[in-house]
């Protein structure tokens, strides 16, 4: 239930569950990428670019959303660059099966977390980042 620009909806999501191919996500990236050697499920993120002007946007929002939802369903998750990744896309594409017609922009990883992060130290925040008018 994303926004998404004139409520075009471009995105497709491939739900991975199969350990082997979450498995297999840890090599699309030199860094970056080593939580899916523990995660439960990856979601690829792919959208119809070719449809809106603004599918990189609508692709964050969504993906951001379901990362916020796993949070609320105690599961951690993690955002995993694609776009702009020639290899990554490749070695994504083909594990995922996404057709060449889409765009992928990320794939989140899903699981239990292992870790807990510490919160941010709220004053450290750029507040000189905060433009009132």
């Amino acid at each position: 239930m994303s926004p998404s620009g004139k409520r075009i909806n471009p995105w497709h999501f491939f739900v991975l569950t199969d350990t082997d191919k979450i498995r297999q996500l840890t090599a699309c990236r030199t860094y970056g990428s080593q939580m899916f050697d523990t995660a439960q499920a990856a979601i690829v993120v792919a959208l119809e670019a070719d449809k809106t002007d603004v599918w990189q946007c609508d692709g964050a929002i969504a993906a951001h959303n379901m990362l916020l939802a796993a949070e609320d369903l105690g599961l951690g998750g993690c955002w995993c660059q694609i776009y702009s990744r020639e290899s990554s896309d490749r070695l994504v594409r083909d594990i995922a099966q996404v057709p060449q017609q889409l765009t992928i922009l990320c794939v989140l990883s899903l699981g239990y977390k292992d870790e807990q992060r510490k919160d941010y130290d709220i004053d450290k925040l750029s507040y000189d980042k905060i433009h009132w008018t």
